[in-house]
């Protein structure tokens, strides 16, 4: 039997699942999506011209929710194809424990 690992080794571990990354890239994707409707905003409270203010509008807010909006989105993928893994490995383990039992029904002087 063995211990927790060390937190170097569960860091390690945790880079290379491909979901945590692939999490921390679309969470840094929303960020900047709020950062840039903070920037736009931002834009848009330091003029009075509307010609001026459009821009930032459009780029700024409208670039910023799209960011959220797919990051969002994608976030809910990835989580949804880790659940649907997650039910993949279980379900293959539940079969392989029903086929070895009924090899053991089928012939039960055979060892396992």
């Amino acid at each position: 039997m063995t211990g927790p690992l060390p937190p170097s080794l569960r860091a390690s571990q945790q880079r290379r699942d491909s979901y945590v990354s692939g999490m921390a890239v679309l969470l840094g994707l929303v960020g900047l999506g709020f950062l840039a409707i903070a920037l736009g905003k931002r834009r848009i409270a330091s003029t009075l011209l509307p010609g001026e203010q459009l821009p930032a509008l459009v780029s700024g807010c409208l670039g910023g929710l799209t960011l959220i909006a797919v990051g969002a989105g994608l976030a809910v993928a990835l989580h949804a194809r880790r659940v649907e893994a997650d039910l993949r490995d279980r379900t293959d383990g539940v079969l392989a424990e029903a086929q070895a039992l009924l090899a053991v029904v089928r012939d039960p002087r055979r060892p396992r």
